[in-house]
């Protein structure tokens, strides 16, 4: 083959590996930015790209890029027909060259998922890629890198800033507003930050062959633009998470990972025409643009761009347009150009930002036409995975509820099986949470979620002892985390008051399929609590009634008991008392003997304490008698002793003592 350079050509061949390897690394990128319960869906969504863009490019996307057109031509390529020799203006094969630019209208029809997940319909989003492809994609790459007129008119992209870049950021802000925002914006949050490091590194290699390959050799031009990719990611990423730390107060993982991405969009429309040095300026620069716009965007609330893809690559392309018409060693400003390098990058940006816009706006409505573009609101509350893919990221082996065995990504269910997060419905859940059959081809949640609750009606000091016991049932332990949550969730129901489907998608991540039937009888009990002038619901006040009659029906069940046994005890004893006691000697007489020697014995005993207690008083009252006979005795010889006196004085004989009469003592005279 005349003119092939072996070394260009498996350079070449090893860029289209490095920029197809991009397409899952996005993958990896969006499907850490989103819920778990749509992870597979979002991933598949760059994946398909794969798949489709690929037959789509064959057939008519190469040849209508980069063939002539007008009548009777444009087909000369098709189906890669034609392209032995080497390409036009390069070393390699002509196969290589078509290849090579194919896996850049895989990633930039992959580019687009991301501004509309987690609520557009596969097959939809499957119709419109090939539209896209077709309609925007083919015709801005014929104009730009086909020889069409934007290349005539001096506009320079060098690796796809507008081709890839623009195009498709701002086609995925253009179906993001017509599409409408997610019913769950404001509880999605990434669920996997390792998926977003991961896919942001692959995208780091991959872009290595994005732009280095698009010098179509290996030569300096190839090494400028590699050197260049990395100096603007760098220079991107610092530039990123310093605003993160400066407004924030920290700096992300995901802002780290989105900055990288956003340098290397900058980069990419003059990565083979600027300086290291001014791809440090392209990169810090583009990247202020980027994370401002991200801001902005979210601030004003405009339009719900998922994962920032108008703000990565449609802000970033066209940055990164306008910078290379500054710091371009040629024709730069910084370098002494007249600036019309810079008018000329503007102009083909402005046309690549209206054209893509607009004919993505006329692809929406006429599939609209014909098909529905949304998953139903119960779908997307719910997840897509499980609707669209039955099947799930994260799945458990529901026997023993651990992981699967390794290389076993995802549990699969057959579609009519497929169990739901939010309804508990699914081959494992009882029949009694099996949703009916009218519900399954309807809607997911129950009729009376479309009854409000005024929570301020309702005692949650009655109702957080039965949240608590519910969730405690459901889990198998105690977790004041999810019961707090719960109560939050209901103390606290926002502008537009309690919702139950939110509350039943928040309590998913905890209590899993079981939140459906959970959240479905507290809403019956907030449904008749707040009909309650105590704000109970009927069914705790019933309930309590109940207790209070069964513990009045057991106390009249002791009390019974105990007058049956009284009773029992009174009868028995009045037998006792009758029996005739020749027949309880016969009946009973050795038991009578031990009871009366027990009795015996406890007599003796008795009287041993009483002869012990009666010599106590005794000896206490002698002790008394003593001391007063004592003094008695005195007065009396004193009084005797007197009248001794007396007599010896007058005479008189003394008297005699009576025999009786204790009061004296017999004496000699």
């Amino acid at each position: 083959m005349e003119g092939l350079n072996n070394g260009d050509t498996a350079w070449m061949a090893m860029s289209c590996a490095l920029v197809l390897f991009m397409t899952p690394g996005l993958a990896f990128f969006y499907g850490g930015l989103v819920r778990d319960s749509n992870i597979v869906n979002t991933m598949m969504m760059s994946i398909i790209s794969m798949g489709l863009t690929t037959i789509t490019w064959l057939v008519f996307g190469f040849t209508w890029s980069f063939d002539e057109w007008g009548a009777g031509k444009g087909f000369t390529y098709v189906g890669f027909r034609n392209l032995d020799a080497v390409w036009s203006g390069t070393t390699m094969p002509g196969m290589t060259f078509a290849v090579f630019q194919m896996t850049f209208a895989i990633i930039a029809a992959a580019i687009i998922s991301g501004a509309v997940v987690e609520r557009i319909r596969f097959s939809a989003y499957a119709i419109f890629i090939v539209a896209w492809v077709l309609a925007v994609y083919v015709p801005l790459c014929h104009w730009i890198w086909g020889g069409g007129w934007i290349a005539e008119m001096g506009a320079k992209d060098f690796a796809g800033g507008t081709v890839v870049h623009i195009s498709s950021g701002t086609s995925a802000f253009a179906l993001a507003s017509l599409l409408g925002e997610r019913k769950h914006r404001s509880e999605s949050f990434p669920s996997n930050l390792p998926f977003v490091i991961l896919g942001g590194g692959i995208l780091w290699l991959g872009w290595t062959g994005f732009n280095g390959g698009s010098a179509f050799a290996a030569n300096g031009d190839c090494a400028l633009a590699i050197a260049t990719t990395y100096v603007a990611a760098a220079a991107a990423m610092i530039t990123w998470v310093s605003v993160e730390r400066i407004l924030d107060g920290a700096p992300t993982s995901v802002g780290a990972m989105s900055g990288a991405v956003a340098g290397l969009v900058n980069i990419t429309p003059c990565a083979g025409f600027v300086e290291p040095l001014g791809a440090l300026g392209v990169g810090a620069i583009g990247a202020i643009c980027c994370v401002f716009a991200a801001r902005g965007l979210k601030k004003l609330n405009l339009v719900d761009d998922s994962l920032d893809c108008f703000s990565l690559h449609g802000v970033g392309g066209f940055a990164g347009a306008i910078l290379g018409g500054f710091f371009d060693t040629g024709d730069g400003l910084i370098y002494g150009g007249d600036g019309l390098l810079l008018a000329k990058n503007l102009a083909g940006a402005a046309f690549g930002v209206v054209y893509s816009a607009a004919v993505t706006a006329v692809i929406f409505f006429l599939m609209r036409l014909v098909m529905r573009m949304r998953v139903s609101e119960e779908q997307e509350l719910e997840g897509v995975d499980l609707h669209c893919h039955s099947e799930v990221a994260y799945g458990k082996n529901e026997n023993s509820g651990k992981p699967n065995a390794f290389g076993e990504h995802s549990q699969r269910f057959k579609p009519e099986e497929a169990p739901t997060l939010l309804t508990g419905s699914g081959p494992t859940c009882s029949a009694a949470e099996k949703p009916t059959e009218e519900m399954q081809k309807n809607k997911r949640f129950p009729d009376h979620y479309a009854q409000k609750v005024d929570i301020s009606k309702v005692s949650m000091d009655v109702m957080k002892p039965w949240i608590a016991k519910r969730i405690t049932e459901m889990l198998g332990f105690e977790d004041d985390i999810v019961v707090d949550f719960c109560v939050a969730q209901l103390s606290e129901p926002g502008d537009k008051g309690l919702d139950p489907k939110m509350l039943q998608v928040n309590l998913t991540g905890f209590l899993e399929r079981k939140a459906g039937s959970f959240v479905s009888e507290l809403w019956q009990h907030l449904l008749s609590a707040q009909e309650s002038p105590v704000g109970v619901p009927r069914e705790f006040i019933d309930q309590k009634k109940d207790e209070l009659k069964k513990k009045k029906e057991e106390a009249e069940k002791v009390q019974d008991e105990l007058k049956r046994r009284r009773q029992d005890l009174e009868e028995a004893s009045k037998q006792e008392r009758t029996r005739d006691p020749p027949s309880r000697e016969a009946d009973g007489g050795r038991s009578r003997r031990d009871d009366d020697r027990g009795r015996d014995d406890r007599g003796r005993d008795d009287r041993g304490r009483d002869r012990s207690r009666d010599r106590r008083r005794d000896r206490d009252d002698d002790r008394g008698r003593g001391r007063d006979d004592r003094g008695r005795d005195r007065d009396d010889r004193e009084r005797r002793r007197e009248r001794q006196r007396e007599r010896s004085e007058s005479g008189s004989p003394k008297p005699r003592a009576k025999r009786g009469d204790k009061r004296f003592k017999w004496e000699d005279d």
